[in-house]
């Protein structure tokens, strides 16, 4: 069983599908929306239902970030919004090993720029038990997350305040309460950006996201500390830069699998433990959104 949270600008919609073969398309079994929103990802919990995240316009116009705990089949039994007078948005989720939830997503009612970093720790009924800001005056956002191996989080996402210049990859290592431990940054005075991010089988860290120095894609290999291994770009023969970015990953025996989209395409890149290609697969039209190749890349 997989499921896609498909994002919308009028409304968080889940689409449960079955199957596990790649090469055929996926059976809905059923659909539902929740009131107006945009929802950003899904995760199955431990009891079978879901919990996602996203956003939600308030009836003074703010944004609030949002997250909502359905059951097997789609019915919502709680939802929780965070926020106040500005835009505050989540972006990424995990379920906690105390039946909890970590949310990570950005906000610019705190903090101390335009934009920051927004970690957020609730129990198992969404309800907040720490939050953390991170970022400096300009504006800086956090997309991918994961739980390492001590307990603690690994955040990648995009700086303007800190790095060479532009906008940059910035990676953040926390603890358990999300203390920094180390944060480092990855680019030059042009765009670059960090949207997901995986800790490797090494204990090291690696990056999907896109790059205008380079064209395309871009993956980052770092050691345990955050420290540059490798880096690798994929152009792909889509055109220019914009959009191009690795948006998921895993890691598999002979090396690393990553989805993406850009230039009208979905697409899938098959690398081995140094980042070097060993094959890729392009998906015009249906499927060509992220969503459904995140949902091929799950079943690989």
């Amino acid at each position: 069983m997989k499921t896609i949270l498909k994002p919308s600008n009028f409304s968080f919609i889940i689409l449960f599908f079955s199957t596990t073969l790649i090469a055929q398309a996926p059976d809905t079994l059923w659909t539902r929306t929740y009131e107006a929103g945009v929802g950003n990802c899904v995760i199955e919990t431990s009891d079978f239902g879901y919990v996602a995240v996203g956003s939600k316009e308030d009836s003074l116009g703010n944004i609030d970030l949002r997250i909502i705990k359905i059951n097997s089949l789609g019915d919502s039994l709680w939802s929780k919004t965070y926020g106040d007078t500005g835009s505050d948005i989540g972006y990424s989720n995990k379920h906690t090993s105390d039946s909890g939830y970590i949310i990570l997503g950005s906000t610019s009612s705190n903090g101390s720029g335009k934009e920051d970093v927004w970690l957020i720790k609730t129990d198992a009924n969404g309800d907040t038990m720490l939050t953390k800001i991170f970022g400096g005056v300009s504006r800086d956002v956090g997309n991918g997350l994961e739980i390492t191996n001590d307990g603690g989080y690994i955040i990648v996402g995009t700086t303007d305040s800190y790095g060479a210049g532009g906008e940059d990859v910035w990676l953040l290592k926390t603890d358990s309460n999300g203390i920094i431990e180390w944060t480092k940054t990855f680019g030059d005075t042009v765009d670059n950006r960090g949207k997901c991010v995986l800790q490797t089988s090494d204990t090291g860290y690696i990056i999907g996201g896109g790059s205008s120095s380079f064209g395309g894609a871009w993956v980052i290999k770092t050691d345990s500390n955050g420290d540059t291994s490798w880096t690798k770009a994929y152009k792909l023969g889509l055109g220019g830069w914009s959009k191009k970015w690795l948006k998921s990953g895993i890691e598999t025996n002979d090396g690393y699998v990553f989805a993406g989209s850009g230039g009208g395409f979905g697409y899938i890149i098959k690398t081995d433990f140094l980042g070097d290609t060993l094959w890729t697969k392009l998906y015009k039209g249906s499927p060509s959104s992220t969503q459904a190749i995140n949902y091929v890349i799950s079943t690989y």
